[in-house]
């Protein structure tokens, strides 16, 4: 039986969570924090 709605495994969640907080950082001019 297949998950409800777009459930992903956390190990596909962190990836996307680090990269998207990573592009947000750098938008801000936080380059030293994103990296």
């Amino acid at each position: 039986m297949d998950p409800p709605g777009q459930s992903m495994p956390d190990c596909l969640i962190a990836p996307r969570l680090a990269n998207t907080m990573e592009r947000v950082l750098t938008e801000l001019g936080d380059d030293t924090y994103a990296a």
